[in-house]
């Protein structure tokens, strides 16, 4: 994870994804949307990211409000467990942004990075327990880099105790 990290910051360029978002041209790169939020795909200095933008209007009232889930995003990142990305995360607007490499292709048990991936899991897991987190969707694993990750942690929940 220590190369795609450093290759993702040293493309990150923070004006440029301000510049995207306020552009007309930003709805070309959508690659998605949902109840919640809006996925952008952009290159910036030669890296695919993925943007993510969220809003409060999820009607599912599981998953955290803005302010919680940035709260909760910074506390996985600071943690750096096995299979989390590098990633940035910060209000713009009324919106939570998160912006991570972008998953070249999807990560699957016919991948040759499947056994690594599965190892690193089991940490993972073990690592949201311990911090009282728990991840309660699908995992959804995808490849930048030749570097298997977790790309979507939009269910992220704080386990009640």
């Amino acid at each position: 994870m220590e190369r795609l990290e450093k290759r993702f910051y040293s493309c990150y360029d923070p004006s440029r994804v301000y510049d995207f978002l306020g552009s007309s041209r930003k709805e070309e790169k959508l690659m998605g949307t949902g109840s919640h939020f809006s996925a952008y795909k952009l290159n910036v200095n030669g890296l695919e990211l993925a943007i993510k933008v969220s809003s409060n209007t999820a009607s599912d009232k599981s998953q955290l409000d803005l302010a919680e889930l940035e709260k909760v995003l910074l506390k996985l990142k600071r943690l750096k467990l096995p299979l989390v990305p590098p990633m940035e995360i910060e209000f713009f607007n009324d919106y939570l942004l998160v912006v991570q490499p972008f998953a070249e292709k999807q990560i699957d048990r016919y991948s040759e990075l499947w056994p690594v991936f599965q190892q690193k899991l089991e940490e993972f897991y073990k690592g949201l327990r311990d911090n009282d987190l728990a991840l309660v969707d699908t995992i959804q694993g995808g490849i930048s880099c030749e570097i298997p990750f977790i790309y979507d942690f939009s269910d992220l929940q704080v386990l009640k105790k």
